[in-house]
């Protein structure tokens, strides 16, 4: 059942209408009209200058810019409950907040990302390399040479056959390749080669039935047991260095509670702007024409003044 409308005009004087907007928009009880759409009201509409314009790009930007920074926070600060004020933000204050502190945030948050990203990955890069370690000869480390190891579908193992014709033929016999049935499904491989020969077996690694085992930067040179304890030991690290780099950013989050604040205020200073350019104006007065119970286009505004309803 829809509810019924009242035609509302608010009156009031002009140095009064930043109050009035915020008391309206913390009361959310208005569907805003433009007066240039209302024929009771015969008013030019406020006039906006530049400066105004101005402000709201102004203010825009600075929300904007807090609420990018705000975002990267798992469990963002809240903001302070809404007064009858209008809402006031220190612009100049935020920008140099902003310019002075916001990249301190971006390393923990960097930090944070890499740590969790490696959590989830290791025990994949773990799983894989258990099952090819059994491939591995106790010695497969000499000076001057690399390895690297693969997995491959089961139904294309025939591309080791061709993997192996083909480095005869560009580095001569001077490798090897180890391989066998690490499940059902799929063939594990291990390539011994010179390593001064790594950009033509990189070339030739390129066939996309060849699921390379790539490992993390830091553990890639490792002989595949060394890589293997070095995971399991890096695991169990994980848990205090993503500990500590979370409190980092809880404790940048503490020093700065109050951008939470500013963003909500400029949320509600921006909609009273965008809704002076709605309103009726004399050289004293204005005007606000709306209906009561709308559920869209709420005002953003505030403070006691007479409301005539029609």
């Amino acid at each position: 059942m829809l509810a019924p409308m009242a035609k509302v005009h608010v009156i009031g004087h002009r140095r009064h209408l930043d109050e009035v907007l915020a008391l309206l928009h913390r009361l959310e009880v208005l569907h805003l009209v433009d007066v240039t759409d209302d024929p009771g009201v015969r008013l030019p509409p406020l006039h906006v200058d530049e400066a105004h314009v101005q402000a709201i790009e102004d203010a825009r930007y600075l929300k904007t810019r807090v609420d990018a920074v705000l975002a990267l926070v798992p469990n963002p600060p809240r903001p302070e409950p809404e007064t009858d004020e209008p809402p006031t933000v220190d612009l100049g204050r935020l920008r140099g907040e902003l310019d002075a502190s916001g990249p301190e945030l971006e390393e923990p948050m960097h930090r944070l990302d890499e740590l969790t990203r490696e959590r989830e990955a290791l025990p994949r890069h773990l799983g894989s390399l258990r099952r090819l370690l059994p491939l591995v000869p106790e010695l497969i480390e000499f000076d001057g040479y690399e390895t690297t190891a693969m997995l491959i579908d089961a139904r294309h193992a025939a591309v080791l056959g061709e993997l192996h014709a083909a480095l005869v033929d560009e580095i001569g016999a001077n490798f090897e390749i180890i391989s066998d049935e690490v499940d059902p499904d799929t063939v594990g491989a291990v390539l011994v080669f010179p390593g001064d020969e790594a950009a033509v077996v990189r070339r030739l690694l390129g066939n996309e039935q060849l699921a390379q085992v790539r490992l993390p930067t830091r553990f890639e040179r490792m002989p595949f047991r060394d890589a293997i304890i070095a995971m399991e030991r890096r695991l169990t690290e994980l848990p205090a260095d993503i500990e500590a780099t979370s409190e980092a950013i809880d404790d940048f989050v503490r020093r700065h509670a109050h951008w939470a604040t500013c963003a909500e205020r400029l949320g509600r200073r921006l909609d009273q702007m965008g809704a002076i350019r709605h309103l009726g104006a004399t050289a004293h007065t204005f005007v606000i024409s709306g209906s009561r119970n709308a559920t869209s286009m709420r005002c953003a505004v505030r403070s006691p003044t007479r409301s005539v309803p029609r």
